[in-house]
């Protein structure tokens, strides 16, 4: 009975993480196949609002996608808040994409769900999917922009 529990918790994940990877604007192009091998690999876990996801100056350990809640990006030497993460909102693709440490500091504003793609997951489908480096490509560009326009 238990394993059973356990299983039907296990697919529940997975498929929860599947829904949370397709409603993310920023992987509408990449294909079922790679969703599914990063929702099998993505690491699910809660953030209490005010508490720091990363610093800056901290080492990439992957990606993070905001499944629900709010996040603050603080830079350094800005007084105010860079930017914020809303759901279904990749945040961390330039530390993993440049192999640097990250740039800002990251912080959950409420209460938040988050899923952790991890640095070896990405680079092994990044590897093997066009369309999912160009994926992240497209978002650090998009974010360059934007950042320029500030």
């Amino acid at each position: 009975m238990a394993l059973d529990e356990e299983q039907s918790s296990a697919a529940h994940e997975m498929r929860r993480a599947i829904d949370c990877l397709r409603d993310c604007a920023d992987l509408a192009d990449v294909d079922p196949a790679t969703l599914e091998a990063l929702a099998a690999g993505a690491v699910h876990f809660s953030l209490p609002a005010g508490s720091l996801l990363f610093d800056s100056g901290s080492t990439p350990d992957g990606v993070y996608l905001l499944a629900s809640g709010r996040l603050g990006v603080k830079t350094p030497g800005i007084a105010r808040l860079t930017a914020e993460i809303e759901r279904s909102e990749l945040v961390g693709e330039a530390g993993w994409l440049l192999k640097e440490q990250r740039s800002a500091a990251v912080f959950a504003m409420r209460d938040s769900e988050l899923l952790l793609l991890p640095t070896p997951l990405l680079d092994a489908l990044a590897a093997r999917s066009t369309h999912f480096s160009l994926a992240l490509a497209r978002l650090c560009a998009r974010r360059l922009r934007f950042s320029n326009q500030l």
